[in-house]
């Protein structure tokens, strides 16, 4: 045997040599050669569609997995999948999870690299275009026959991501049985900073592409992150790597980190041949040295040799042997060196990479240790620091002390503050310990300007014999912020009223987001005429404490003060009257705070501190679901007083035709009975009441009004009625009485009847289709008045239905809007803009939903206050309730306007009685008992709006979109003062000045706001919005006019087009393909002469009405994504010109909403008149039908004659 005094040199100059670590790899002779050939782009084969690996599109950031159809070898490791990325690389490694953008590696190899085993190309940010639309390819071919196959896979098409006239094309070659791999360059242009290189599966070994070398001239070679399209010239330069034709031998040594010497310890060896060829038997050398390698240099000590009979090629194998350090080895840094074949009884293609290193190996300790600090902490706090402390050589036995140091520089000097005694710490195994330090930060760092660095020293004293005493510091990466106590109110949640001698409950949240302790905490609850609270000169109600309070702590308060009106924790009593309330922490100044300002959290709108009152409502109404005129229906009712004193009132009973009772509807009963009750005690009564001869036939609803003249002052007046139905009454004429149809679903068995009340003969049922014919599979029975059958596909849409009756000379009719819809569709609640309301006048909408499985019942979301209704008789009752409660400004309320009532079946009727913005939730639930919950919003006018905010509606937005909508008002006194209320929206800010709402929303959700603009006379009006925020490429159809979905406008008799001529197409955007969506329309009718296309969203037709059309479509795409969205189109006569654009509607008062009452300012105003019948339109459609044309357009006059007066 003969030891090789020197194995560093590289025998060819384009033998790749490579980078080690601990355990070291000898490095794999690829062998790298330039050529120029031509480039023959693929045709047939695979094309492979990437996959989204991080948040952007999947041909800009994605990649795909293509199977390798043979074995073969990368880096003497065995791979099955070669992952093509968009980027312009390689890997055989999937994209690593975490959703990373994967930029090209500024070091190759590097352990540190997110990617690893990877071939890159042309490594930058590419791209191949839009998802629906590439314009990239990745394709995949294999030729040959089994033993000699070759796998390729072109990119092609890419685009370098935002430079104009860009190109990138390649190809990657795997060859069956030599593993070789070729690179081949197709046209590219201005390409640039790229990388192309290779790198092993961890990241120890890998090289350039372009390197110098005899194949690659100064015009060639470039380093990774610095290779362009000039270098990759001309198209069909191929890089080929390819491995040894003969056997290969290559050794990896796996030892410990230290031992003594003296002592045993044991050691992996693994010899590989990664050449084509198998390898005789052979001997393999272990020896101890002081090089790190690359050459052997002089041994230290040689362990002995290993022998290995023979290895078949592309294989290896491993031992694990046992040996000594010897005694006489001193102090010292070490290496273990396997060479192997060491006598040269193998040939192989070079000799040069037959050395592997492995450690260092020390024969001593070496500690060194790493620190963990808390980011923030304050004076007299104990940090919790954990030191990292390890010995990197031989393991330690004995206690290794510490000590501590707070530094401004992490350099430790004499100027830096020692941190008290530390115990020693034991390391359990002798390599290492995680030990958890309690340091206490000195009162002196209380005024540090900076961050303050922690240094532990590690064995000062020497104690530990080392192999390196000079890295014996662990310091601190980043630095401790000192800060004093922090206070801060978080929440605070207080009612609107207040009871002078009654408990006044509240809660509050209050944290220390300082770095210190607080002790001695007290928290008062103030009351003041002001919105700026003083602790000295405003009255408090309420004082809590002592409370202590940790760093990043929070506490939960809970107070029931009696209101009473006599000072109590200061000098000064609470009153009567309006007040803000307001929580204080620290109200007496005993804590020293980093920030003192902010300490107090006011509730939103002012209190009410009044004398108990009484509070009359009705729970219970129960009656028959059967009459008719001229007989008596039995009504029974329960009303109980929720006021805080006792009190006496009056009842009415009233029959009203929607659910919404009040006082002008037909009198019932007007008992002389008055009521007295104390809190809680209910009452009831019991009626037989005659229902008027003169009652037409319909569908009613009964109501009780608790102290209907407004002559007992009450705590709150808006929940004093409550009304049950429905009511059939047969009186006078013919009336249909069916609510509308229930959608049909596709192959589901369908029946609903109709019924009607009244007449003097049978009944004889017809229907009209007034669309056309009938749905296919839908018929009609006229002797059952039934519609039947089995909807089929063809069928899916919104069919218009005219339903007739007739009993002898008598005969009516009603519209119903029928719908098809396929089973799949989950159940929801359109959307959420109901059309404006004018105070004092009746108002009728019905609520639509779609998906489940029909029919629906609606209800308040946890409407606790609004009562119950029940029915007994024949027939079936439902309870509805009619505006309860109030809600406080600014949130989500399931307050409805006092006046209006929701029945079981979706309607929303009544007369509001207060103008106002409002906000409240609904509940609709299907016949398997799955339920949807919408946030709907109202607004409802004064007819003598002096100023009106003329946004209709707010478009959605999407995350990580930029988003902006603008508000805007009619009429009123510049400058405007606008406010949000119900906010904040992550990511978005509103503007007070100007009435914007901009930003890039950061977290989709659905978020239920007020805006209110006031203008410098105090004039202000207030609108309801609901802002939809989506998730980042979700399916959403844009909406025309700037997000407020008005179309384009049309006219009677002529075709249907854009203003420039273009055809109107709806369109959306989403991450899928455009191909794969499809429209439909779900609420509302388009006009008529216009159809929706279904597979691309074209409005086409001619118009043959005039009028304003408001219509819900809805699109759904391959991925069952939906999204919906409210539009309108005007058609004018065939003479008049085109409309403005429609406003919306609002309430304009002298603050409504204000804690002091005050009057409303009636002054005529000059805004919008009488185009507000379209404005109702187009803001309304999205959660409404209209239930009969004749009641809308009396509403419309209403309006008219209104607004013109007014002018």
């Amino acid at each position: 045997m003969k030891m090789r005094p020197l194995l560093g040199g590289v025998a060819l100059a384009t033998l790749v040599g490579v980078a080690f670590g601990s355990p070291v790899n000898a490095q794999v002779p690829y062998l790298v050669t330039h050529s120029l050939g031509s480039w023959t782009p693929l045709s047939g084969g695979s094309l492979n569609v990437p996959v989204a690996y991080s948040s952007f599109p999947a041909w800009d950031e994605g990649a795909v997995g293509i199977q390798i159809p043979f074995e073969f070898q990368y880096f003497g490791d065995r791979v099955t999948t070669i992952y093509a990325f968009t980027n312009g690389f390689a890997s055989f490694d999937p994209p690593p999870s975490g959703g990373s953008v994967l930029r090209p590696p500024s070091v190759v190899p590097s352990r540190s690299n997110l990617v690893h085993n990877f071939i890159g190309i042309m490594w930058q940010d590419l791209d191949g275009g839009p998802d629906d639309a590439p314009v990239g390819q990745i394709r995949s071919v294999v030729s040959g026959s089994p033993g000699s196959r070759v796998m390729t896979v072109q990119w092609s098409g890419f685009l370098r991501f935002g430079v104009v006239g860009s190109a990138a094309s390649f190809q990657v070659r795997l060859f069956e049985t030599s593993n070789r791999i070729d690179v081949v360059m197709g046209p590219n242009a201005l390409v640039a900073n790229a990388v192309s290189a290779v790198e092993n599966g961890d990241g120890t070994e890998g090289f350039d592409l372009f390197s110098r070398s005899d194949t690659c001239d100064a015009t060639c070679a470039c380093a990774p992150g610095a290779c362009d399209s000039a270098h990759w010239q001309p198209p069909g330069r191929t890089v080929t790597l390819t491995l040894p034709e003969g056997a290969e031998l290559l050794g990896q040594v796996e030892g410990p980190s230290g031992v003594f010497p003296g002592t045993s310890f044991d050691v992996r060896l693994t010899v590989k041949n990664v050449g084509q060829k198998s390898a005789p038997s052979f001997v393999s050398r272990l020896y101890l040295t002081d090089a790190p390698g690359p050459a052997l240099g002089t041994p230290v000590h040689d362990f002995g040799v290993v022998e290995t009979l023979g290895l078949d090629a592309s294989s290896s194998t491993s031992v694990t042997r046992r040996f000594t350090m010897p005694a006489s080895v001193g102090t010292g840094v070490f290496y273990l060196a396997y060479v192997v074949d060491d006598d040269d009884d193998v040939a192989e293609a070079t000799d040069a990479n037959n050395v592997a290193f492995g450690g260092p190996l020390l024969t001593a300790p070496d500690l060194v240790g790493s620190l963990v600090v808390p980011a923030t902490s304050g004076p007299g706090e104990t940090l919790d620091v954990v030191l990292d402390l390890r010995s990197t050589g031989a393991p330690v036995s004995t206690p290794v002390a510490l000590v501590a140091y707070f530094s401004e520089d992490r350099a430790l000097d004499t100027q830096d503050l020692p941190a008290g005694p530390i115990d020693p710490v034991v390391l359990a195994d002798g390599f290492s310990t995680a030990a958890h330090l309690p340091i206490v930060v000195p009162a002196s760092l209380a005024s540090s300007a900076g961050p303050i660095y922690l240094i532990v020293e590690i064995d000062p004293d020497d104690r530990v014999d080392e192999v390196d005493d000079t890295n014996n510091l662990a310091v601190s990466e980043s630095g401790i912020t000192i800060t004093r106590a922090d206070l801060t109110v978080d929440a605070f949640d207080a009612g609107p009223l207040a009871f002078a001698g009654h408990p006044y409950p509240v809660s509050m949240t209050i944290s220390n987001t300082g770095g210190a302790s607080a002790s001695d905490v007290y928290v008062c609850l103030m009351a003041s005429e002001s919105i700026l609270i003083n602790t000295f000169s405003d009255a408090c109600m309420a004082k809590v404490g002592p409370i202590r309070l940790a760093p990043a702590s929070t506490a939960r308060l809970v107070v029931q003060p009696t209101v009473t009106l006599a000072a109590t924790c200061n000098a000064v009593a609470p009153e009567l009257g309006d007040f803000f309330v307001a929580a204080v922490v620290d109200c007496d100044d005993r804590v020293e705070e980093a920030v003192e300002t902010n300490n107090v959290l006011r509730r939103a709108d002012a209190i009410t501190i009044r004398q108990p009152a009484p509070d009359f409502v009705p729970v219970d109404i129960e009656t028959s679901s059967v009459t008719a005129t001229g007989e008596t229906l039995p009504v029974q009712v329960r009303i109980a007083n929720l006021g805080n004193v006792a009190g006496a009132t009056k009842i009415r009973l009233v029959l009203s035709d929607n659910p919404g009772v009040s006082k002008s509807d037909v009198l019932l009963d007007a008992p002389s009975e008055v009521f007295s009750l104390s809190p809680p005690e209910e009452g009831s009564y019991r009626a037989w009441a005659e229902v008027p001869a003169s009652l037409p036939s319909g569908v009613y609803y009964a109501g009780v009004l608790v102290d209907p003249e407004d002559e007992v002052a009450e705590i709150y007046e808006d929940n004093n009625s409550l009304a049950v139905g429905p009511i059939i009454v047969e009186g006078n004429g013919l009336a249909i009485v069916s609510p509308p149809p229930p959608p049909a679903l596709i192959d589901v068995p369908y029946t609903r009847g109709f019924a009607a009340v009244g007449g003097l003969a049978a009944y004889a049922w017809s229907v009209e289709w007034l669309d056309g014919a009938a749905p296919a599979g839908i018929t009609f029975d006229a002797v059952r008045a039934e519609l039947r059958g089995t909807a089929e596909a063809t069928a899916v849409g919104r069919h218009r239905l005219r339903v007739r009756v007739a009993s002898g000379p008598l005969v009516t009719e009603v519209d119903y809007a029928f719908v098809v819809m396929a089973p799949t569709v989950d159940l929801s609640v359109v959307s959420s803009m109901l059309p404006p309301a004018l105070a004092g006048e009746t108002y009728r909408v019905e609520l639509v939903a779609v998906g489940g499985v029909p029919p629906y019942t609606w209800r308040l979301t946890n409407d606790a206050s609004s009562g119950s209704g029940s029915s007994s008789g024949s027939g079936s009752g439902s309870g509805s309730g009619s505006g309860s409660g109030s809600g406080s400004s600014g949130g989500v309320s399931t307050t409805l306007p006092v006046g209006l009532g929701l029945s079981v079946e979706g309607l929303l009727a009544g007369e509001p009685q207060l103008a106002n913005a409002y906000l409240f939730s609904v509940t609709v639930e299907d016949q398997l008992g799955l339920t949807a919950t919408g946030v709907l919003s109202l607004d409802v006018v004064e007819a003598s709006a002096s100023m009106t905010i003329e946004t209709a509606d707010v478009a959605d937005a999407m995350v990580g979109q930029p988003y902006t909508i603008v508000f805007r008002v009619s009429a009123g006194t510049p400058p405007y003062r606008w406010s949000l209320e119900g906010g904040p929206i992550p990511g978005l800010v509103f503007g007070e000045e100007n009435g914007q709402l901009t930003g890039t929303p950061t977290v989709a959700g659905t978020y239920p706001i007020i805006v209110q603009a006031t203008d410098s006379r105090g004039l202000f009006d207030r609108n309801a919005y609901v802002l939809d925020i989506i998730e980042e490429g979700a399916l959403r159809i844009v909406l025309p006019d700037n997000g407020r979905g008005a179309l384009p406008s049309g006219r009677v008799g002529m075709p249907y087009v854009a203003g420039d001529g273009q055809p109107v197409r709806l369109t959306a955007t989403s991450n899928g393909s455009a191909a794969d969506r499809t429209w439909s329309l779900v609420g509302g009718l388009l006009p008529k002469g216009l159809e929706l296309e279904r597979s691309t969203g074209l409005l086409q037709g001619t118009p043959t009405e005039a009028g304003a059309t408001a219509f819900i479509v809805e699109v759904r795409d391959a991925r069952n994504d939906v999204a919906r969205a409210t539009l309108v189109i005007q058609i004018e006569d065939g003479t008049s010109a085109s409309g403005s654009e429609p406003p919306s509607s609002g309430c304009s008062c002298r603050a409504v909403s204000s804690p002091r009452p005050l009057e409303r300012d009636a002054r005529s105003a000059s805004g919008p008149s009488d185009l507000l019948w379209v404005g109702l339109l187009y803001a309304s459609v999205v959660l409404f039908r209209s239930i009969r044309g004749e009641r809308d357009t009396r509403v419309a006059r209403s309006i008219r004659k209104t607004r013109n007066e007014s002018r």
